[in-house]
């Protein structure tokens, strides 16, 4: 067997062309807003094969997908947050969120307080 780790899997150069296009397609069409968004989705869309996709995200974001795409998702929130008067049970719920402790967890991890308290800070 070869040894796998003697090259890079993907220059950097290609990782942020795929970086640059997974941005483009969630800024563009706010895909993050599926709750149901997967890695063959985005790879569907992109019309980039599934490892390559997350072999660059990891790269240049250094974290793995889901987390980035979770990124994303809270970005949306704290605008809703900020600018909407839905409670939040219902921002978490057009955020892209399956779970309520995974918006608040994902939220305190990003944010770095808890949706309520960054409410409250920010009326």
């Amino acid at each position: 067997s070869k040894n796998e780790s003697a090259a890079p899997v993907m220059s950097e150069q290609q990782a942020r062309e795929i970086s640059a296009q997974f941005d483009h397609l969630m800024t563009s069409t706010e895909l993050y807003l599926d709750p149901d968004l997967t890695l063959s989705k985005l790879s569907r869309k992109l019309l980039i094969p599934a490892k390559q996709i997350s072999t660059a995200i990891n790269l240049v974001y250094r974290q793995n997908i889901s987390k980035v795409i979770n990124e994303y998702r809270i970005q949306h929130a704290k605008q809703a947050i900020l600018n909407s008067d839905e409670t939040i049970t219902q921002i978490f719920m057009s955020s892209g969120f399956q779970t309520k402790s995974n918006f608040n967890r994902e939220f305190a991890r990003i944010v770095g307080m808890t949706p309520s308290e960054f409410r409250k800070k920010n009326n």
